[in-house]
């Protein structure tokens, strides 16, 4: 699973959004190839304003770690939106996917 760890429900206009991107793996197989995590974060007018991606090689029953962090000045109200997606190619395109509304006052 990939996950993000917000510090607040809501925040501010002009708050640093600074969250942790997270990778956990409950298979009880390591991978053989490795995955590819990417993530996007839009404004409330749909623009991107961050972007990053990692590959991942990941071990049978691995602890949760931290992949990077989304360091963005919110600069408008309204809601962002984080989508946070794994592919896993080995499993026939297997796509894990989160999606996060980040509410902006």
């Amino acid at each position: 699973y990939v996950f993000a760890l917000f510090a607040k429900a809501v925040y501010r206009q002009r708050d640093l959004l600074f969250v942790p991107v997270c990778l956990g793996n409950d298979r009880h197989q390591q991978e053989k190839l490795a995955l590819k995590v990417k993530a996007r974060l839009c404004d409330p007018r749909g623009r991107l304003v961050w972007k990053d991606q990692w590959s991942v090689e990941i071990g049978a029953d691995e602890k949760t770690r931290v992949l990077g962090s989304i360091s963005v000045l919110l600069m408008e109200k309204g809601i962002y939106t984080l989508e946070l997606v794994w592919d896993d190619e080995e499993r026939e395109g297997e796509t894990v996917e989160n999606i996060y509304h980040i509410k902006v006052l």
